[in-house]
């Protein structure tokens, strides 16, 4: 597997990528991986930097995230980033994934 300088780097190439040039569950554990090394600077990135798009791919982990860390702020951060996603359709999708992980990691 391809060395990732970050979690967005990681996020994009999940993007960017076919399924068919990856396993996809070796790059999930790399994101997860990724996020929870440093927690302050995930959740400053959900803040500040990611885009609507990236968040979408994200989504995808977040009950990894969730079951690894058990923490309520980055719970609490993904939720408001997910409020403000432009399209309504992904911003559902989004929040639907931000639910499941919460319900599987206990974080209600």
């Amino acid at each position: 597997m391809r060395k990732f300088k970050d979690l967005r780097d990681c996020i994009r190439y999940r993007m960017s990528e076919s399924t068919e040039n990856y396993y996809y569950v070796q790059l999930w554990e790399e994101e997860v991986k990724l996020f929870c090394n440093d927690l302050d600077a995930s959740i400053l990135f959900i803040q500040t930097a990611i885009t609507d798009e990236e968040l979408y791919w994200l989504s995808e982990v977040f009950s990894n995230i969730l079951l690894m860390t058990k923490s309520w702020e980055v719970l609490s951060s993904i939720r408001t980033r997910a409020s403000s996603v432009q399209d309504q359709d992904m911003r559902q999708e989004i929040q639907n994934e931000i639910e499941e992980a919460a319900g599987a990691a206990g974080l209600f």
